[in-house]
């Protein structure tokens, strides 16, 4: 389904720190698992894209050794070289990051040459394990974040749609990020995005008016609401733009009174992480059933 098609560019999302912030990709982090977020996704939704899009553009050559059988490639013949056309979800290849688009550089530290697609597919076949393979995702080269993105997900058949966050307040010291499988309380407020009103539809004050909780990553809130949750610090207040595809989609929530293809605000401050209230708390030092 979409999710798994998400899932097979890596599973990450990014926080683009660059004016109004958005989520987008390659992942600045190394604490989101390489599956985390896309668990979040559903059709036309989470920007995900694979874990190594970020350094591709320093570091172009990636090279995995593969104890499996089958790896997941689709293979093509492209500028003379043979190119990833596809990353199979769920297989070896997606689960090492592997980039749609890169191209096969050598195998077993041989490189290819004049090889054709066919012959190298042959290859990987017939190959005894574990093999490895050296990628070049120099494709990726100089482009922006988003762009990258954009053509990695492209060439997986997924669209994608960005969350934007405006930082309000950050903490005082930042001991501890949210990330998937945490429990966050937050205090929100949730309107229709202008011209469609700006009335509020939804709050934690008009909830119950405590902090609202949640386990970030298991898609029980409004997805653009969750992903705009991720990588927040205690203390942290943020606004966070939900287009309508990650919001109530085309046919908006008569319960909430959210009207068709409705762009969503939340303003968001969070409260505590993991029962953790202090912004200096550190992750590694809490006791393992704290850290979840």
């Amino acid at each position: 389904d979409d999710r798994r098609e998400m899932a097979s560019l890596g599973g990450m999302l990014a926080l683009m720190l660059v004016g109004p912030t958005s989520w987008t990709s390659p992942p600045p982090r190394q604490a989101f698992s390489r599956r985390a977020a896309c668990t979040l996704g559903a059709a036309v939704a989470v920007a995900c894209a694979p874990h190594s899009l970020a350094s591709s553009a320093t570091q172009p050559l990636l090279t995995e050794t593969f104890p499996d059988r089958s790896l997941g490639l689709v293979l093509r013949q492209a500028a003379g070289r043979v190119q990833v056309e596809k990353v199979v979800p769920g297989s070896a290849a997606a689960e090492r990051g592997v980039l749609p688009l890169s191209f096969v550089d050598a195998v077993d530290g041989q490189k290819l040459g004049n090889a054709t697609a066919a012959e190298v597919s042959a290859l990987l076949k017939r190959a005894p394990r574990p093999i490895t393979l050296t990628f070049d995702a120099s494709v990726y080269e100089g482009l922006a974040a988003d762009d990258a993105l954009a053509r990695a997900a492209a060439s997986q058949g997924i669209e994608t749609e960005r969350v934007r966050i405006t930082p309000l307040k950050g903490a005082a010291g930042c001991g501890l990020q949210s990330r998937e499988g945490d429990v966050v309380e937050v205090e929100f407020s949730a309107r229709v995005a202008a011209p469609d009103g700006g009335r509020e539809f939804d709050s934690s004050a008009r909830r119950s008016g405590r902090p609202f909780a949640f386990l970030l990553g298991n898609g029980d809130v409004v997805r653009g609401f969750e992903l705009g949750c991720f990588e927040m610090c205690i203390g942290d207040e943020r606004l966070v733009r939900v287009p309508p595809a990650l919001g109530f989609g085309q046919r908006g929530s008569r319960a909430y009174g959210v009207p068709p293809a409705a762009s969503l605000e939340y303003s968001v401050r969070m409260v505590r992480i993991n029962g953790q209230e202090d912004p200096r708390a550190r992750r590694e030092l809490l006791q393992d059933e704290q850290r979840f």
